[in-house]
């Protein structure tokens, strides 16, 4: 499985009002059956000022000015890319850093591909008291990430916690990872939807299928197959029942 590894650092804690300043991804491939993972190169992309839509003033740890006066600018096709080939998007906090990268890149009219995301913290690490990503990274590996507070060095420290936590992470991956709402219109729309596998949800009122770590390349394909026949649909992730891995 393709998975990519991701950290972002930001001008603050809410994406309505904050935006990313810099992003790590660190791709790579999981055997799920032999419980392995090798991580290959890291991408790291500071943005530049000039790019800046609702940044106010920088945030005094972390990212300082100096970290982007020089930067060329984000290589948006790049992020583009690492996203769509990716089968699942893994971070510590994952859905605010995936939720900050989409929300700016929609104030610059970029669409960033939607893939299936977990997170390393709620969804590996249950059974952990320690909140912080450097707390859990010393419980596990005993010793200092490199390059601590950038989104390259939180991001290696992620992807050793991850490598520490293969045996859960297989567990949890085998339930369903995410969903597709479809919405056909047209009985010809439908008849599509429902060889495809998609069955009437009444509470949702919708057209809805789930897929697993096994069915993600399905996943892919069935999405390029509704935007062929103009059907509108939405992706989500679907939540883990409440337990103890």
């Amino acid at each position: 499985m393709r998975i990519l590894v991701i950290d972002t650092e930001t001008t603050g804690i809410s994406p309505l009002i904050d935006e990313f300043v810099s992003v790590a991804l660190l791709p790579g491939t999981w055997d799920i059956e032999t419980a392995s993972v090798e991580f290959h190169t890291l991408e790291a992309f500071y943005r530049h000022p000039a790019e800046q839509v609702l940044w106010g003033t920088w945030p005094e740890i972390h990212i300082k000015p100096n970290y982007t006066k020089d930067a060329e600018p984000l290589e948006w096709d790049v992020l583009q890319y690492m996203l769509g080939e990716a089968e699942l998007i893994i971070g510590f906090n994952v859905k605010f850093d995936v939720d900050v990268l989409h929300r700016t890149a929609q104030r610059l009219s970029i669409s960033l591909p939607v893939r299936p995301m977990r997170c390393v913290q709620r969804d590996l690490l249950p059974d952990v008291d320690y909140g912080k990503l450097f707390e859990v990274h010393a419980h596990f590996t005993n010793s200092a990430p490199r390059d601590w507070h950038t989104a390259g060095g939180d991001t290696y420290a992620t992807a050793d916690i991850f490598k520490a936590r293969l045996k859960e992470a297989a567990e949890v991956i085998s339930e369903a990872v995410f969903n597709i709402i479809a919405t056909p219109r047209t009985p010809e729309q439908k008849a599509i939807a429902f060889k495809l596998g998609f069955r009437w949800d009444w509470g949702l009122r919708c057209h809805r299928r789930n897929y697993t770590s096994a069915q993600l390349n399905a996943g892919i394909k069935h999405r390029k197959i509704l935007e062929e026949e103009g059907i509108k649909y939405t992706v989500r992730s679907t939540e883990f029942n409440e337990r103890r891995l």
